[in-house]
């Protein structure tokens, strides 16, 4: 597994401290800054050892059934390349359905219901529709990178990212002409199309991929009333298939993994940020805020690198992992958004971690790796950049 790893120095560092009875000044190495009740520790002030800090791959990403389902392939300047592409059974409308004696197809479309999009929408995407050569399943689970093989390719299309004009809601779709796909369903039999069971057989769903490079990964609501296939034949008669609630669908993302320094967190099974405090740093705090309970202990992230298409996440998750492996939610998190935080600003993270940090402090949880993680890895294309600067500031109460 390819990783980056920068470890940060600290605990050298200048706390920019604050014990108000403060024991010994030389205390591995902080300088003490007498007559407060708050303590501050900055990365790139100091050289000992406080927090180490890697850039480790993500597998996979669970990707089935998710609220918005991703199309594309770009290169970012920094990441490489990123695609995402998806497969989604196709639903009857109804059951038993007749569509009389030799009916003749008039248009058959596709239609995804744009929800956003991620990059540079100005250039041209490259997309190939092809029928799935094998089953997918609603009671399965899916991770980005699991494949499903789909072999015969029905419609070719390209197309510019919102360039169809809104209709009368003001929603964006994208229309494919699915004229060979929809042929195919009007040759179904009367058993084929008797219920969903019957016609997954007949026709296990589709795949929709890139086959060229563009400039952004496009989301897709396929829960949207108006995500479809609809067929038009005999002139006026319409049926439409359905990507809703009921269908299987999963996504399949591809990265390229290619970091070799940088501190990063990156959707689509791209990168999580790995973390560990020191334990010397955890041992001065038993020492120096013993008897002294923490007011609020803040841990911000920098962000850099941003550039016009390839913006940062909107907010990140801060998680420990456990001896297990499993990902497990800080006790801040469960306070509510509103207290643990996570949300940019000033192009920033914080996240108060006060009831983690005394857990920690109290010996009631071992220290434990810690990964700064996107949120809703699977439903946007986002990534950010850190700087090496990492802070803790830490309030508390002086008896």
């Amino acid at each position: 597994m390819k990783h980056t790893m920068n470890k940060i120095w600290l605990l050298g560092l200048s706390i920019a401290i604050a014990l108000f009875s403060c024991t010994d000044p030389d205390l591995i190495g902080l300088e003490i800054q007498p007559q407060s009740d708050r303590i501050t520790i900055n990365t790139l002030d100091n050289d000992g050892a406080f927090l180490s800090l890697t850039s480790i791959v993500e597998d996979s990403v669970k990707s089935d059934e998710n609220t918005l389902n991703l199309l594309g392939a770009y290169t970012d300047p920094i990441f490489g390349d990123v695609e995402a592409h998806f497969s989604t059974q196709l639903l009857l409308s109804e059951s038993a359905v007749d569509f009389g004696d030799n009916p003749v197809l008039t248009s058959a479309v596709l239609h995804l219901t744009y929800a956003g999009y991620y990059g540079d929408s100005t250039q041209q995407m490259h997309v190939e529709i092809a029928a799935l050569d094998e089953s997918i399943f609603l009671d399965s689970s899916y991770y980005s990178n699991q494949t499903v093989i789909a072999t015969n390719v029905l419609a070719s299309h390209a197309f510019y990212p919102y360039e169809s004009n809104p209709d009368t809601l003001g929603k964006y779709s994208l229309q494919i002409p699915l004229d060979i796909l929809g042929q195919t369903v009007l040759d179904a039999s009367s058993d084929d199309l008797t219920d969903n069971t019957a016609f997954l057989e007949y026709l296990k769903g589709i795949q929709i991929r890139t086959t060229a490079l563009s400039g952004s990964i496009v989301y897709f609501n396929l829960k949207d009333v108006d995500s479809r296939l609809r067929i038009i034949y005999n002139d006026t008669l319409e049926f439409d298939l359905l990507m809703g609630s009921g269908a299987a669908r999963l996504n399949h993302f591809t990265q390229a993994h290619q970091l070799t320094q940088e501190l990063a967190v990156q959707s689509m099974g791209g990168y999580n940020l790995k973390m560990l405090i020191d334990t010397s740093l955890i041992s001065y705090l038993q020492d120096s805020l013993a008897d002294k309970p923490i007011n609020k202990a803040t841990l911000t992230f920098h962000q850099t690198g941003d550039t016009e298409y390839f913006g940062a996440h909107n907010s990140l998750s801060l998680v420990r992992v456990d001896s297990s492996g499993s990902k497990l939610f800080l006790t801040d998190f469960f306070e509510g958004g509103e207290h643990f935080g996570g949300e940019i600003e000033n192009n920033r993270y914080a996240f108060n971690i006060s009831k983690y940090l005394s857990q920690l402090i109290s010996e009631d949880l071992l220290i434990e790796d810690l990964y700064l993680m996107p949120i809703g890895a699977s439903v946007n294309a986002n990534r950010t950049l850190l700087t090496g600067e990492v802070e803790l500031n830490i309030t508390y109460t002086e008896f």
